[in-house]
């Protein structure tokens, strides 16, 4: 026992000791941007025991404390594995008495006998609005407040598209930015906008943090809520409706009580505040398209592979074909490849390795082709085409695959005539099968004197034909009729499309997926309403949708339903754990709407 402790020592004194053997670091940090007269913190650290702390020049700044300085450091020994940690800091307390952009020089400091310098650093001073966020008005025997003591130019929402105008297909990047100017900020619940006309993808970002920020040349606490990938897929403009948030503001409270002075006292502001919708203008794709162009938008790279070029007759053969780079890569469908036909083909299997970025969705999508050759003989796998437009250069791109050369050998069951492979379509199939039993049931025979020409059957086979066309005529131009009107197809069809995405929501309520079911189930009910009441994806609203349904002489209590769940899976794609116990009454009460609607409106 005595043995163990004394190697335990050892190995701190070990740790401890060799501090000073890892790589110095000496760093400065403070804000980017500060108000005129704010005061800020100046900070260098230092990873090692250092000596002869030198500032920089720092005559344009007005310093107020410091350099007050600490040290911290600690050894955690963990499954016998040790890790260690230290820290000087030298802490300035400062304010700028003038606007303008300045850079503080590197600081200096020795450790080990040998001098270190920090980074420099660059502070923009921009001029200030006044004091900080405070409350104006009197609370009714609690801490809440109106909305009356802020105004929205001390904190708002703002939706910032990376652009405003794009092609179909090309994507934008959105970003969700909370503005305050006070610090202390509580969100109590946040709805983001519905992306109709667009297919959207999150982007994972850090927990909101309020940092500063310069805007409109002033200094916000700015926060990143949220961001997104979308793709428009249509042409026109598109507007992307308010997000809204509602927060809870806590400000200096203005009583006239000297103890409240004195020990800063707070009251919480209710506020809600919602962005300005914004409009997105989308071009259509440029003509002619070519041949084969599937909306495939970015900038793409094709690369294939095939696993062996020598088989015999019913061996497999898998082609991989991958298209790598950056753009609407979720969509992309496979391409199509004219395999010789002798060869059996089946359906592509498709692996994504895709990350969601700022710029879009980078990565790439693999097709493998698995086919079966039936005879012997020289074949080739044609190049595979892939089309896409290009928008850094405004055109169509065509790429392209090398071709294979495929040596096929007569399989010794050809002989035979009959192929047996275990992984083929049907386990067992004959090919050139040509002697076939003699047929020992009774047959019927026909005189050889008797002629169809000049019979009762033949004189009847003319006019019928003549009907049969024209009845065709009639029905075929019925149903050309009955389709011409596309939104009057969509209206009919619209409950079909509706269970069919509440079939795929389902499935994913029963994998637990719970932010996927209810975007499924949201898609659901705005594709089923959008087709049944003839509005256009862009326009959809709950406030239009319930003066349509209103109007359609739909119960109010319907109508109020359908906002509910609506509301709820809007709710639930951006708090999916407080809705997932929910998942399964929002799906029956989202089957049980949209029947019910059905049923009034024919």
């Amino acid at each position: 026992m005595m043995r163990r402790y004394f190697i335990l020592l050892i190995g701190l004194l070990l740790g401890l000791a060799s501090f000073a053997q890892d790589e110095v670091v000496f760093t400065g940090e403070a804000p980017n941007v500060v108000e005129l007269g704010e005061r800020f913190r100046l900070v260098y650290s230092v990873n090692a025991s250092g000596r002869n702390f030198k500032s920089p020049n720092l005559d344009d700044i007005t310093i107020l404390a410091g350099p007050s300085s600490s040290t911290s450091s600690s050894v955690n020994i963990i499954n016998g594995e040790m890790t260690k940690s230290y820290r000087m800091t030298y802490t300035f307390i400062a304010q700028f008495s003038k606007e303008g952009t300045f850079t503080i020089k590197p600081a200096s400091i020795t450790v080990d006998d040998k001098t270190y310098q920090s980074n420099e650093i660059t502070i923009e001073v921009v001029k200030g609005v006044g004091n900080r966020t405070t409350a104006t008005a009197q609370s009714n025997g609690g801490n809440n407040k109106s909305n009356s003591g802020i105004s929205d130019k001390e904190i708002f929402l703002k939706i910032i598209p990376s652009k405003t105008s794009v092609y179909v297909g090309e994507n934008i990047t959105t970003t969700v930015k909370l503005y305050s100017k006070s610090r202390s900020v509580q969100s109590s619940g946040f709805r983001m906008p519905s992306f109709n006309g667009f297919w959207s993808q999150d982007i994972e970002i850090p927990q909101a943090q309020l940092v500063p920020e310069k805007y409109n040349n002033q200094v916000f606490q700015a926060a990143v809520l949220k961001k997104n990938i979308l793709y428009p897929q249509h042409s026109g403009k598109i507007v992307i409706p308010s997000a809204e948030m509602d927060l809870q503001i806590y400000v200096q409270s203005q009583s006239r009580s000297p103890f409240d002075d004195f020990f800063g006292a707070t009251q919480s502001v209710n506020k809600t505040v919602k962005s300005l919708p914004v409009t997105i203008e989308v071009k259509e794709l440029p003509t002619p398209k070519p041949i084969g162009f599937d909306g495939s938008v970015g900038n793409f790279n094709i690369s294939s592979s095939v696993d062996k070029t020598d088989v015999k007759a019913n061996d497999a053969v898998t082609l991989k074909v991958t298209v790598s780079g950056s753009g609407n890569l979720k969509l992309l469908k496979a391409p199509t490849v004219s395999f010789p036909a002798d060869f059996e083909a089946y359906e592509p299997k498709t692996v994504e390795r895709i990350k969601n970025s700022e710029s879009g969705q980078i990565g790439s999508k693999t097709f493998e082709y698995l086919v079966i050759p039936r005879y012997g003989g020289e074949y080739t796998i044609p190049s595979v085409k892939f089309s896409y437009f290009d928008v850094s250069t405004k055109s169509y791109k065509e790429i392209s695959t090398p071709e294979y050369p495929i040596t096929v050998e007569q399989s010794t069951d050809m002989a035979n005539g009959q192929i047996v492979s275990g992984i083929s379509k049907e386990d067992v199939k004959y090919l050139n099968k040509d002697i076939r039993f003699i047929n020992t049931a009774k047959t019927r025979l026909i005189p050889t004197d008797k002629f169809m020409v000049n019979s009762l059957f033949f004189y009847l086979l003319y006019p019928s034909v003549f009907i049969i066309l024209l009845i065709m005529f009639f029905v075929r131009r019925k149903y050309i009729n009955d389709n011409r009107n596309i939104t009057i197809v969509k209206n009919r069809k619209a409950n079909k499309m509706a269970r069919k995405r509440l079939k795929n929501a389902e499935s994913l309520l029963k994998s637990n997926k719970i932010e996927a079911f209810y975007d499924e189930t949201l898609k659901a009910l705005w594709g089923y309403l959008g087709d049944k009441l003839m509005i256009p994806v862009a326009d959809l609203s709950k406030d239009r949708v319930g003066l349509k349904l209103a109007e359609k002489e739909v119960d109010q209590a319907i109508i109020d339903e359908f906002k509910d769940i609506v509301s709820t899976c809007e709710f639930a794609r951006f708090a999916p754990a407080k809705e997932a116990q929910n998942m399964d009454a929002t799906f029956k009460r989202s089957v049980e709407v949209i029947t019910n609607i059905d049923q009034k409106i024919k």
